[in-house]
């Protein structure tokens, strides 16, 4: 990394673009302009957070470990875009790494300025809030992607998405050179079969290619092979969704799921209020289950009725009532449940019910034992309330006759 010596021009990079003018001379003081040759790395993966960056010129790629031997890309940045934004959080540690794709000039502004400045000029903040929840979309529809689109659809789509965000130079191709190899860790796929499925589209006179640039020839029908793979079909994927699904879950980054989980525990809240609801039978979480416990908390300090669930063999739920987050034990497959505690035979205003994946049916898929298909074939006729992370949501898989239907999902 070398000191820059051209000067950014305070009018192009993301943090000046929404400053009050006036803020510029302070930016100007501040800022640290930055050089990275093409490969270097801007910031590593566990690192801690020293500031954010701003890009004044190049391309830079956002990647981080996706086993010992891979890397995932998570996004790709350019000339005025902001990079570093992940770290953050409370760990202030960056969860990603960020790697120049050719000679690259950043504007670096540490943490204590950065946070000035967001105090001084509200349209940036307000900017920033519409940023990072726009983010937090586009990764949902990456995850909900890797799951279920097959790799020709996932190739597809990051060819689109290459052209819209580099557009196209003057001789017809992606603004952007990339290896092969990155563009399979933005698919999701392996070098080889990127490979393949690009001579496939070659050889359909799709795309072609001189070199490293890619062309478009037929962008209807990349877009055609994109939405084509996203119907969600389970029953062909079978138990190898199940597995991705529970995977995708797992590597979930931690302040992406805190932030889902505290707003799915709003929304939970909200439809016990608006349903009246004085009893309710809710799962305790474990592994990467949707954390609802903040949720729990509340409603047993409101003085609700709450049952939760003790897995009992043959496929048997015992409804126990809880009276306390401190008296729970672990029962079978590793769950959490009221310890101590009497079982609770009366009516069930609604249920909160985890799940792999629903579909927009309302109907669920577990873990694959049966136990709340048993359960909910019996005399349960409370208000039944799926719950899951968006990228858990699919079109549509086949219900088999002991399936029941779920009134509503919220995600």
């Amino acid at each position: 990394m070398d000191r820059a010596r051209q000067i950014c021009d305070l009018q192009s990079c993301y943090l000046c673009r929404r400053c009050m003018p006036d803020w510029r001379l302070a930016i100007e003081t501040h800022k640290e302009n930055k050089k990275f040759k093409k490969g270097k790395t801007i910031f590593r993966e566990g690192e801690q957070v020293a500031g954010i960056f701003f890009i004044y010129s190049g391309k830079v790629k956002i990647h981080m470990r996706w086993d010992e031997e891979k890397d995932l890309i998570v996004r790709f940045a350019k000339s005025g875009d902001i990079v570093g934004y992940r770290g953050l959080g409370n760990d202030m540690v960056y969860p990603v790494s960020a790697t120049a794709l050719e000679d690259t000039i950043v504007c670096f502004i540490d943490n204590s300025f950065f946070e000035a400045t967001l105090r001084a000029n509200p349209n940036l903040a307000y900017d920033l809030m519409k940023f990072y929840s726009n983010e937090l979309q586009e990764a949902e529809r990456r995850m909900r992607n890797l799951v279920h689109m097959e790799a020709m659809g996932r190739v597809a789509g990051t060819l689109l998405m290459l052209k819209n965000s580099f557009g196209i130079n003057k001789q017809g191709f992606i603004d952007i050179t990339l290896t092969k190899q990155d563009m399979a860790s933005y698919s999701g796929t392996t070098y080889e079969t990127f490979s393949r499925m690009t001579n496939e589209l070659i050889k359909g006179k799709i795309i072609k290619v001189d070199g490293k640039n890619i062309a478009i020839t037929k962008e209807a029908k990349l877009k055609d092979m994109t939405l084509a793979d996203q119907t969600g079909n389970y029953e062909r994927k079978g138990k190898k969704s199940r597995t991705a699904l529970l995977a995708m879950r797992d590597s979930m980054q931690l302040h992406e799921k805190e932030a889902l989980d505290a707003q799915m525990c709003a929304k939970i809240l909200e439809t016990i209020y608006e349903r009246n609801a004085k009893v309710i039978h809710t799962y305790l979480p474990f592994g990467s289950e949707i954390n609802i416990y903040p949720l729990v908390k509340i409603l047993l300090e409101n003085k609700y009725t709450v049952v939760c669930p003790k897995s009992l063999p043959k496929r048997v739920l015992e409804n126990l009532v809880l009276n306390s987050l401190d008296e729970l034990e672990e029962g079978r497959f590793g769950t959490r449940h009221p310890a101590n505690s009497i079982e609770y035979k009366g009516d069930i205003d609604l249920f909160i019910v985890p799940g792999i994946a629903f579909d927009k049916s309302n109907y669920r898929l577990g873990y694959g034992s049966g136990y709340y298909d048993k359960f909910f074939a019996g005399e349960q006729k409370g208000y039944k309330m799926g719950i899951c992370y968006p990228f858990q949501m699919i079109d549509d898989f086949p219900a088999e006759a002991h399936d029941v239907r779920l009134d509503t999902v919220i995600y």
